[in-house]
């Protein structure tokens, strides 16, 4: 299958693709990925490599579904009339995001009218069209709609109403014509991530192992990761918005947006059954024992084993491990870990790291899933590197928050191995041709990826998710402006006067009114919660130069975390978990030192944002300005706010 390093019969469409496959060509090295594929190949308990039963999904009806338009989408395809004015409905977004909706609802509508037949001619109406007679009901919501319909917020704060799904803010809009005073107050349209300095084409690189370094542009309300963001409500606007991003940046550079049609992964036969089945699963059944786990425990093992272990080892990932011995060990982890008694301690690193290329390759449901698989491989068609990287920003922020952590972890052990290259001969280039076919094992060969193009391409999109991860984790900050005006957009029409009246008295009741009459001129006064802490609530003068870090310093300085709050909110495994200094340090009532704990954060919350970890330069006062009704909170990162 890859015996032959000759380029493509076919003619490269892109100056980029050729690029990026001549230079892998001339590192010599192809043997790498070669050998992989072999060793994959000849694993006997896997099934070929490109064999797949899934096909493409039609991608009109993706980016439809996806963007609030399911319940149109399914009357359509079902061959039912569903008038909608699309204009109004999409008027909040950005005018190229509107664009693409409206350019995709035609192709599908001519799609279907073509599939259906004459008979449905009266489906597809101008929009522009008069109509006669009273206009037809917004057709009802659909019962099996794309989970971003769904507010799933359960958490009551009681100085901020909660904040609107995307849906809801949509549906609303959809009623009626945008008026002057909600029309899009930015016309900024480029929401991606901007980096600092001149462009970068990958034809200008001046060598293949060499990638420029990117910084992101500062932004004073701060850096915004996506583990910052932890209320449902504002990652399904962020993925809707990502994805018609992703949707304008194709269709900017002519890559058509192609999908795998996902299968509903089947449920386990036991309990006990780890590798093929889906991280969903498995950290559904690591949670009865770790109520805190965030990624599937048999994935973190391995890669801590391997870290502790083998970084030092020459050809780690790279050289396989004994076949027998693999079997052995995959069999034991299925027979005994979800009860605790298996352990990788005495196992050799290249045997363990053959079981990790193999959890990844066993996965129902890809790391970088079967919807994205396919576009991920095609941004090698972008010229221009950093525009590559940007886009490859906006699929990070597609994945399930789930694989979005999985992910980011087996990079970070990725990225440790590269600094150890000297001892263990494994460079980006090596560990990219490694991971590449592991990560992208689903992707089928028939989709037009022939075997030497397919392993450059992957590769290369390999080698940019290590080089890049700090980066690429992170929420740019015009998109996050575009979800707080979604947010505005919805109280705005809502028109809680009398709530907005109640969330100001309440920020101020505990604030001497001489105090406040003597700073409002300067400066201004927000109220911090701290329900951890033995101060609860702390009034805080912020002026211009205040940061979020400087916020917490203040309640570090004048109280202590509450030891009994604590013990009433966390089982004892939990507090068991506390480094032992910690308890070292209780005083006579009950609390202990705060540098001795846990980093406390800043949090916005409510108002146009719904939860936000605020990182500590971030400028207080202007994002008082910008976001004047929401809650401020001090706590750990990972504290849910309905234990606070």
């Amino acid at each position: 299958m890859f015996s032959s390093l000759e380029l493509p019969s076919r003619e490269m469409s892109y100056r980029s693709k050729h690029v990026i496959l001549t230079s892998f060509q001339k590192q010599g090295s192809f043997d790498t990925y070669i050998s992989e594929a072999r060793s994959i190949r000849e694993s006997t308990f896997l099934k070929p490599l490109g064999e797949s039963e899934e096909c493409e999904e039609d991608s009109d009806a993706f980016l439809l579904k996806r963007a609030g338009f399911e319940n149109i989408v399914t009357q359509l395809e079902s061959g039912q009339a569903a008038p909608y004015d699309f204009d109004s409905k999409t008027a909040a977004l950005p005018r190229a995001h509107a664009a693409a909706i409206r350019k995709r609802m035609d192709s599908f509508r001519t799609t279907m009218k073509t599939r259906h037949g004459p008979d449905l001619k009266t489906v597809f109406k101008s929009q522009g069209a008069p109509s006669t007679g009273s206009p037809p009901p917004a057709p009802p919501p659909s019962e099996n709609a794309h989970p971003l319909f769904h507010n799933n917020s359960s958490v009551n704060f009681r100085a901020s109403p909660a904040p609107p799904s995307y849906a809801q803010t949509m549906a609303e809009v959809s009623t009626r014509s945008m008026t002057p005073t909600l029309a899009r107050e930015s016309e900024e349209e480029d929401i991606k991530l901007h980096f600092g300095g001149p462009p970068q084409s990958t034809t200008s690189l001046n060598s293949w192992d060499q990638l420029p370094n990117f910084t992101i542009s500062q932004d004073a309300l701060g850096i915004t990761h996506i583990s910052d963001l932890t209320r449902q409500s504002d990652l399904d606007k962020i993925r809707v918005l990502a994805l018609l991003e992703l949707t304008v940046t194709l269709d900017d550079h002519n890559i058509p947006l192609r999908t795998l049609r996902a299968t509903k992964a089947k449920a386990a036969s036991s309990e006990n059954v780890v590798f093929g089945v889906p991280l969903s699963m498995l950290l559904a059944n690591d949670r009865k024992r770790d109520p805190q786990a965030t990624i599937p425990l048999v994935f973190i093992e391995m890669l801590s084993f391997l870290e502790d272990n083998g970084l030092l080892e020459e050809g780690i990932l790279r050289i396989p491990g004994s076949l027998l011995r693999i079997n052995s060990i995959i069999q034991e982890i299925e027979s005994t870990f979800n009860t605790g008694l298996f352990s990788f301690e005495g196992k050799k690193c290249v045997d363990v790291s053959s079981c990790l290329k193999q959890f990844l390759r066993d996965l129902p449901v890809p790391l970088l899933t079967k919807e994205y698989l396919l576009t991920f491989a095609s941004l090698v068609e972008i010229d221009e590197l950093k525009e590559q990287v940007r886009t490859l920003n906006l699929l990070i922020l597609l994945l399930p928050s789930l694989h979005q952590r999985a992910l980011k972890r087996l990079l970070e052990f990725c990225e440790a191995i590269t600094k150890h290259s000297d001892q263990n001969k494994m460079d980006l280039m090596n560990i990219a041709m490694v991971i590449a076919p592991n990560l992208f094992f689903s992707l089928p060969s028939m989709h037009g990826f022939d075997d030497v193009a397919m392993a450059a391409n992957t590769t290369h999109i390999v080698r940019l998710l290590i080089k890049y991860h700090d980066l690429l984790w992170t929420v740019p900050g015009e998109m996050l402006k575009q979800v707080r005006y979604l947010y505005d957009l919805e109280l705005k029409r809502l028109n809680h006067k009398a709530v907005m009246k109640a969330i100001k008295e309440m920020q101020h009741k505990s604030v001497p009114t001489g105090r406040r009459r003597g700073h409002e001129s300067a400066h201004h006064i927000i109220r911090v919660q701290a329900p951890l802490f033995t101060r609860v609530s702390m009034a805080v003068n912020i002026s211009e130069f205040t940061t979020a870090g400087e916020i917490v310093q203040k309640l570090v300085k004048c109280s202590h975390i509450n030891r009994v709050v604590l013990k009433k909110r966390y089982s004892n495994s939990s507090i068991d978990s506390l480094s032992s200094s910690q308890s070292s340090s209780e005083d006579n009532s009950g609390s202990m030192s705060p540098e001795e704990d846990v980093k406390q954060f800043l949090f916005e919350v409510g108002g146009n944002i719904g939860e936000r970890c605020l990182h500590d330069d971030t400028d207080v006062q202007l994002l008082c300005s910008t976001n004047p009704n929401a809650t401020w909170f001090i706590k750990p990162k990972d504290e849910p706010l309905d234990l606070v």
